[in-house]
């Protein structure tokens, strides 16, 4: 059986595994010196970690929504 919290869960380690390999890309763009494409991945890791921030926000939420309840 699938809980709602199973697939928060999962959403949060696919974001959190694309926000390491692009911080990995980041860091050798840095290291290479080639900083117009650092700052293509920083624009590309904004969104993913708002959705992330936002995604651990509502899960909180829920959290304690479920606390109450009981």
């Amino acid at each position: 059986m699938s809980w709602p919290g199973d697939d928060a869960y999962q959403a949060t380690h696919c974001l959190r595994l694309q926000i390491r390999h692009l911080t990995n890309e980041l860091e050798a763009a840095e290291a290479a010196g080639n900083y117009s494409e650092a700052n293509r991945t920083r624009e590309k890791l904004k969104p993913l970690n708002d959705s992330l921030h936002n995604l651990v926000q509502l899960m909180r939420s829920l959290d304690e929504a479920e606390e109450d309840e009981t």
